[in-house]
């Protein structure tokens, strides 16, 4: 006797799946492709039922700070991503460009609107994202030099599904980069910044991975950053020395080793004439 769910079509384990939370939702998508394909059609209407979104928290050298909402928008039907666009139209912020300053970053992601079963609740608050918790696992920096243009800044965060405990999941931000006019400037180097999206896929909100595991990770995937100076260091000569000695040995010749030869040889021979004639100066031995 069969006890698998997988024994039952795709539209009743659609009314099944419709039925569960979030956090259920997405202890299914790490069962099998089946599962996750289903389970993102559902997380998909969740999220658009409980008005779930993203909490983004901004920050540049620790003083100018921001907070963003953003609302769930569609999904990418190429993809399949999740889209979040801003819950407030023309969000603008604040920050500088200098060569002192660092670029802004995100610092925080959180969900927010997150409603759980309270028979699953503690299991949620083990192993689920809720509104406290920081979906980045460090700061994500996005340039801000080009002026009037929009930009997309892609990084990965580290998650433990689909039958891996070392999964990366890649996330963008999209947004816009504007100049204002001299006299609104309240400073050199401001600029204008307008968030318009941000996309991920639904395995972003998996389960973060353990800082151990991620921290030996690392180690064992680590490769040394070579920078062009230390590239052509390695190619140049490293002494004075080793350049004398090869010019050297260019400038012999089959044709010259004969000569130095016998110059050598009369070398030598004058050398013992001298101490030959120095002996007999000195005199006779008392």
């Amino acid at each position: 006797m069969h006890s698998s769910l997988n024994i039952f079509s795709t539209e009743i384990l659609l009314i099944i799946f419709v039925e569960t939370d979030i956090s259920t939702l997405l202890s299914l998508s790490n069962t099998c492709k089946n599962f996750r394909r289903i389970a993102a059609v559902c997380l998909a209407d969740k999220f658009k039922e409980q008005n779930v979104g993203l909490n983004l928290t901004f920050e540049q050298e620790h003083k100018w700070r921001s907070n963003l909402t953003m609302k769930f928008d569609h999904v990418n039907e190429e993809n399949g991503n999740f889209v979040f666009k801003p819950k407030e139209v023309d969000t603008r912020l604040i920050y500088y460009h200098s060569a002192i300053i660092k670029n802004p970053n995100i610092c925080r992601i959180s969900l927010n609107n997150v409603k759980i079963d309270s028979t699953n609740e503690l299991q949620h608050k083990i192993n689920e994202p809720t509104d406290d918790t920081n979906l980045l696992q460090k700061s994500v920096g996005f340039p801000i030099k080009i002026r009037n243009r929009i930009c997309q800044k892609i990084q990965h965060v580290y998650r433990t599904g689909n039958g891996c405990s070392h999964l990366k999941v890649p996330f963008g931000f999209t947004y816009s980069v504007v100049v204002p006019p001299d006299g609104i400037k309240s400073r050199a180097g401001e600029r204008w910044i307008t968030p318009l999206s941000f996309e991920c896929p639904p395995s972003f909100f998996y389960p973060n991975e353990a800082t151990v595991h991620r921290f030996f990770m690392s180690i064992i995937n680590y490769k040394p950053i070579i920078t062009k100076k230390q590239l052509t260091e390695k190619i140049a000569i490293p002494n004075v020395s080793q350049k004398q000695h090869v010019s050297f040995q260019q400038q012999d010749s089959p044709i010259q080793q004969p000569i130095l030869r016998q110059v050598s040889q009369i070398e030598n021979q004058e050398r013992k004439k001298f101490m030959i004639s120095t002996k007999w100066t000195r005199g006779p031995r008392r």
